[in-house]
């Protein structure tokens, strides 16, 4: 990770030391994830690739207890705090505050706090976002796209989120 993370909003200009690979780039990330309440501070991603975040894509897993702060994600589409796209998953006791950005603001890239895009069934709870989010028209501040078949379950979770609108057809959302 990176020190000075307090530095992460001018990382959209000036790229910092040290650029984090998503878990589950390319292949996804099955199984458990208990960060035991840690707190990963200054992750710093820049890519033209999607499913970005601290995880890239996650399928079949629980990812819980976990803090990613003063952090930027920028990537093409399905950018997130902390996971690009969940399948089958929960998320628990989680938190990111930073700033994510899809490359494609003009379009119907998906870029959201916690999770840009979630299918299946996914549950997340005890969860929040303070961050801002510069992305196409599926923006969120916890949950960016949740597919028409998905069973999606927000418990106990909150957002506080800055979504400008950049394009005329940008319908950001809450959580």
């Amino acid at each position: 990770m990176n020190q000075n993370a307090d530095e992460y909003k001018s990382w959209e200009t000036t790229a910092p030391a040290n650029t984090w690979t998503s878990i589950g780039d390319g292949k996804a990330f099955k199984g458990n994830f208990d960060g035991k309440n840690h707190t990963v501070s200054g992750v710093y991603v820049n890519t033209t690739s999607q499913n970005c975040g601290l995880f890239g894509r996650a399928d079949d897993a629980t990812v819980s207890n976990l803090n990613v702060v003063d952090s930027y994600i920028e990537a093409q589409d399905y950018a997130a705090g902390l996971i690009g796209q969940a399948s089958d998953s929960n998320v628990k006791n989680c938190s990111f505050t930073g700033l994510v950005k899809t490359k494609d603001t003009n379009g119907w890239s998906r870029g959201a706090g916690l999770i840009a895009q979630v299918t299946g069934a996914v549950n997340v709870e005890k969860c929040f976002t303070e961050c801002k989010i510069i992305s196409g028209s599926r923006s969120a501040g916890l949950v960016g796209v949740s597919e028409a078949s998905t069973t999606l379950v927000i418990k106990n979770s909150y957002s506080i989120v800055d979504i400008p609108v950049v394009a005329a057809q940008n319908t950001p959302a809450g959580l």
